[in-house]
């Protein structure tokens, strides 16, 4: 970003921090396309992506007290987007995969899954989503594109503005940590 943009986003951001209208708009109209591209390679649905930018101008509008320019504007915004996209991929997948789950288990009266089966296999999800969200969030980010969200590298990696080498990388160091965190579990037995 070269010094006439951070300047003008620093007074953006003070006529913002102030509640002056036109600046909300004038944010609006600066970041909605790039917000929604964002949220459109996540979800890749570009209705669900507008509901995404949407939420994200109302979680600054919210925050924005809170904002404390340890990044810039538009990095804060994107990581807004990004996180709302996630959450929303994470129901997505979890309802698909729910649904897959109940599809392969309709089977008759007497083949029906014992209780405890169930459960175990609800307890290895949720371990596996506490290990996940246990990684740092550069690590944790490329597990939710990559293996949750289902993304290629390439497509991941452009989602979060690094090259596909590093986000190989990244995606290499998660895995790792994740063996690590899981070592002791049932999961990786």
């Amino acid at each position: 970003m070269d010094a006439h943009h951070e300047e003008r986003e620093s007074y953006l951001v003070e006529r913002l921090k102030s509640g002056e209208e036109k600046a909300y708009a004038e944010m609006v109209q600066e970041y909605s396309s790039h917000l929604r591209r964002i949220a459109t390679n996540v979800l890749g649905d570009p209705d669900e992506a507008e509901e995404v930018v949407q939420e994200t101008f109302l979680s600054a509008y919210k925050g924005l007290k809170n904002f404390r320019r340890e990044s810039s504007l538009r990095t804060w915004l994107y990581r807004i987007a990004l996180n709302a996209s996630l959450m929303r991929l994470r129901k997505k997948i979890h309802a698909v995969s729910l649904e897959r789950d109940l599809r392969e288990e309709r089977l008759s009266a007497e083949d029906i899954a014992e209780p405890e089966d169930i459960l175990i296999k609800a307890e290895r999800g949720s371990v596996l989503m506490k290990a996940i969200e246990k990684l740092p969030e550069s690590l944790r980010v490329v597990v939710l594109l990559r293996d949750i969200g289902g993304l290629s590298n390439t497509e991941a990696a452009k989602v979060l503005g690094i090259s596909p080498g590093a986000f190989r990388v990244r995606l290499h160091r998660a895995h790792q940590k994740l063996q690590e965190e899981l070592k002791d579990s049932e999961i990786v037995r």
